[in-house]
């Protein structure tokens, strides 16, 4: 049946529910709220009543206590905002949207347009030209894999991961934005391209509030041989001024991940850099992981536990991490035969404007 979405504040359900329309799409696979609280937009995927794919994102605001859907936009037969590693972001008003659309960034400002008989009214239109990612110079054109939308919405990045062994392109590509007095998206700086392990290169990238600071994760970097079982890498870019340079990183072996209650007989196996979140002041940064643990459970049989782990670290204006936060793990429980069940914790994170941490 379609998928139903609910949003609630607090214990308080608001507005009404919004519902997809077709029992074949995947409605609501991947969602963004804005910071204010004013704008959602909701990605469906998937093929229409065994159509072809066809993805749409829709743009709701909140009007008349109510959400009223203002626009979507439907991308045809390409992958449009809907990727795991996030292809959608909001502004914190929720005025300007960006979105992947395969090789394609758009973006979208909602503001005062003239209608064709001369009317005005607020409406979605395009915010610049179209960022489109080059092909490799061993002629394959690659995609756009996830992307980050700087609070004021003047500011992006996108991030395309490139796996052909003879382009030079090969690995994580970033291309950093800026919107212009010009009315144009300018690229600042070079292309900045993370090759440490080009074969397991997707994940998440972060935009920090102060716009020098550009955090990824590469989930399932095949990370320090020395660490067992522990995979992930999270790289911090600074702005020097004049070029994007790694300035820090979080490897498998800077990572405190095994829980006091684990079972130091068996290999714990992580995956580093779930998700990604700055503060609102970018003094810190939230890495939310993947831990997969031995425990023993009540009848002494032994079984692995799914278990999230959120480090918080604080990050200076030059990009260097400090490791002066204890790590905080999500708890497991028991089913009804004494086996483990998994938390499944490790996947979002989220800070509260007044910089809580939430997961």
């Amino acid at each position: 049946y379609p998928t139903t979405i609910k949003v609630i504040n607090a214990p308080d359900h608001i507005g009404s529910d919004l519902r997809g329309t077709d029992i074949m799409q995947m409605y609501g696979a991947l969602t963004r709220i804005s910071e204010d609280g004013s704008t959602l937009a909701v990605v469906e995927r998937g093929a229409r009543s065994n159509q072809s794919n066809s993805d749409e994102i829709f743009i709701y605001k909140w009007q008349n206590n109510d959400w009223a859907k203002i626009t979507s936009f439907d991308c045809g037969n390409e992958k449009c905002g809907n990727s795991y590693y996030s292809g959608t972001e909001l502004s914190d008003d929720g005025n300007v949207i960006a979105f992947t659309s395969d090789e394609n960034i758009y973006v979208y400002e909602y503001k005062e347009a003239t209608n064709d008989d001369g009317s005005t009214s607020m409406q979605y239109i395009q915010k610049g030209d179209t960022i489109i990612f080059p092909k490799s110079d061993d002629g394959y054109q690659y995609s756009y894999s996830s992307l980050d939308l700087h609070p004021t919405g003047n500011m992006l990045v996108g991030r395309a991961d490139v796996t052909g062994q003879t382009s030079s392109q090969l690995g994580s590509n970033f291309t950093i934005y800026d919107f212009s007095q010009d009315n144009a998206w300018v690229q600042r700086g070079s292309t900045f391209i993370d090759s440490s392990n080009s074969w397991r290169n997707y994940g998440k990238v972060k935009i920090s509030p102060t716009g020098n600071i550009i955090a990824w994760a590469t989930t399932d970097h095949s990370g320090d041989s020395s660490c067992d079982n522990i995979r992930g890498r999270v790289g911090i870019l600074t702005w020097s001024g004049s070029a994007w340079l790694e300035t820090d990183s979080i490897t498998s072996c800077d990572f405190a991940y095994q829980p006091s209650w684990h079972d130091s007989e068996n290999n714990v196996s992580n995956y580093i850099g779930r998700d990604l979140q700055f503060n609102a002041s970018g003094t810190h940064l939230a890495v939310a992981s993947e831990n997969y643990v031995y425990i023993e459970t009540p009848n002494n049989t032994k079984n692995y536990s799914d278990n999230g782990v959120y480090h918080i670290h604080p990050i200076s204006t030059t990009g260097t991490i400090s490791y002066d936060s204890s790590p905080l793990h999500m708890p497991y429980g028991f089913n009804g035969s004494n086996e483990a069940w998994p938390s499944y914790g490790g996947e979002s994170l989220a800070f509260h404007r007044g910089d809580a941490l939430g997961t």
